[in-house]
């Protein structure tokens, strides 16, 4: 394993801070914008016709949105993706991805929404675009990486994990040798306090129920979903003798919920996400990657491309209701094995004897899906070899025809494929 560089401050070199603008608006300016991205509330508003203020919020990617400091307020998404994710020491688990045309921070009028937000610790945060990133070839050459960041006039040490690429995503897309009027932005428009004084009121019922019903339906949804996934497992466990560690458990239930759409796995990249373009061409000019291709992953739930295949790795778990597996003497590969098999039992269970309806979720998500996993060959245990990803899955490459895909990377060597059939 590479060595760390200890960065020491270099006189002229100061890291770039992400940077939030803000503006008053009113209706009449930004009507276009909000049509666009939540066509229902834009017919509502016109109807309303309120002459109330407006603020239209920029963002650089990773910029603070929100934490246990700061709230923006109610905010409508009208261009890119944020995340809300926990600040461990070890690791930062996904716990929302939002997109364009959502809400954010609803709960300070909606208090008995379910949401996250009103009873989270101080390790939460929000942010201009998604966190949760990393690229797949290994980035971690010493010589090379100094020759980058000193290009970009930044100070960051080479990354030891994939938690830590976004620290340099980050600073890159922020450096001060690109534009900063054409950078990548997120674009929020933010309700102050006045639009909330007429909660009583009939005629504005409208407007606050869409964004009730907008910021609580995901939130409900999962509330219901997971201990119904509960008692099916249970119910499982004791009838096709299915024993499972809590950590396989949850890693269980996991693949079931990102299957459901409620949970992000991850895809490639989008310029949604995050300023991609601008980091993979960093990367090939700079860092001089030129055999593999600088794919760049991001969170994402399975529907918003519901043709596309949705990956989750064992070696880079993102969610926050995992626990540690206890018995460390047990290799990915044994977990999977045992995964696999109980993903088999529960669709037998299912399908087979009738548990679920035909008309219900679970029994639609084990009819249409199907769980793929990937691993190095193993003497005794059979997987499907990483290097078929490219050939099961062809989109990864549409973009670099003369590249290759680095496979046996640390997120693809143990991970699993949801395709939609």
């Amino acid at each position: 394993m590479a060595p760390r560089i200890p960065f020491s401050p270099r006189a002229g070199i100061h890291n770039p801070v992400p940077r939030m603008n803000d503006r008053e608006v009113f209706w009449k300016d930004i009507k276009k914008s909000v049509k666009a991205v939540k066509p229902e509330l834009a017919k509502i508003l016109d109807q309303l016709n309120s002459n109330y203020p407006l603020i239209l919020k920029e963002y650089d990617y990773g910029a603070t949105i929100a934490d246990s400091q700061t709230n923006p307020g109610v905010s409508l998404i009208l261009d890119k993706r944020c995340e809300l994710f926990f600040e461990y020491s070890r690791g930062n688990p996904i716990c929302r991805v939002f997109q364009t045309g959502q809400f954010l921070c609803a709960e300070q009028v909606f208090k008995n929404a379910l949401n996250p937000l009103h009873h989270m610790h101080g390790l939460w945060r929000l942010a201009a675009g998604c966190r949760n990133v990393f690229m797949h070839p290994r980035i971690a050459d010493q010589k090379w990486h100094k020759l980058m960041i000193q290009a970009h006039h930044i100070g960051v040490d080479i990354p030891m994990s994939l938690d830590e690429h976004w620290q340099i995503f980050r600073l890159l897309a922020n450096s001060k040798i690109y534009d900063p009027e054409t950078s990548w932005k997120a674009k929020l428009l933010s309700f102050p306090p006045i639009w909330f004084t007429h909660l009583d009121d009939p005629q504005w019922q409208p407007f606050y129920q869409c964004i009730e019903k907008d910021f609580s339906c995901n939130y409900v949804a999962e509330g219901m979903v997971r201990p119904w996934l509960d008692s099916i497992l249970g119910e499982m466990q004791q009838v096709k003798g299915a024993r499972l560690t809590l950590a396989q458990r949850e890693q269980v239930l996991n693949l079931l919920m990102l299957a459901f759409g409620l949970t992000p796995g991850f895809r490639e990249a989008s310029e949604e996400a995050m300023p991609a373009k601008l980091i993979q061409d960093a990367y090939i000019k700079h860092y001089g990657l030129k055999k593999y291709a600088p794919i760049i992953m991001a969170p994402e739930y399975i529907d918003w491309q519901a043709a596309k295949n949705l990956y989750y790795s064992f070696n880079h778990p993102t969610s926050y209701l995992i626990s540690p597996e206890n018995n460390q003497a047990k290799s990915v590969s044994d977990n999977m094995y045992y995964l696999e098999r109980a993903l088999d039992k529960i669709r037998d269970y299912v399908l087979r004897k009738s548990r679920a309806s035909p008309e219900g979720d679970l029994h639609k998500i084990l009819s249409e899906y199907t769980f793929e996993f990937y691993h190095d060959p193993v003497k005794t245990i059979k997987f499907s070899d990483p290097e078929n990803i490219v050939i099961d899955d062809p989109d990864f490459m549409n973009s670099w025809p003369n590249h290759i895909l680095q496979s046996r990377s640390h997120f693809f060597n143990g991970c699993v494929r949801i395709k939609k059939q």
